[in-house]
């Protein structure tokens, strides 16, 4: 998955409740098109991540870069809702955190994050 993120603050430094506000200044998600089904084999928190801009390696991570393991934001989200009542559905997509700094978009920028044993995500920005 590739986040860009975005803001319509401009011209202030946000504080955390300004970017809760605004829907966590994502712009938007790109998802890669394989799913792989999780199984006892895969340790979230070792899975690697390697992060390309422009074909140079930026970044690289492991799953454990996400507050430990990438399962845990997304159970302390449902466990979070469930107290209020509502639950995640079959199909419905939670981000659990990055794994990498942010990066800037320019046109014609083209980034790629290669997850080891789960597949690879990638895009160019045209404008």
């Amino acid at each position: 998955m590739l986040e860009v993120k975005d803001t319509r603050i401009k011209n202030l430094k946000p504080t955390i409740k300004d970017a809760l506000a605004d829907n966590a200044t994502s712009g938007i998600v790109i998802l890669g098109g394989k799913l792989t089904r999780l199984t006892a084999d895969i340790d979230l928190r070792l899975i690697g991540m390697v992060f390309e801009k422009n074909g140079q390696i930026v970044s690289t991570a492991a799953g454990a870069a996400a507050l430990g393991n990438p399962a845990e934001p997304v159970a302390w989200l449902a466990n979070k809702m469930s107290s209020y009542g509502i639950v995640l559905k079959k199909g419905e997509f939670v981000m659990s955190g990055g794994l990498s700094k942010a990066e800037e978009v320019k046109p014609g920028s083209f980034f790629k994050a290669s997850f080891d044993r789960l597949g690879a995500v990638s895009a160019r920005f045209e404008q």
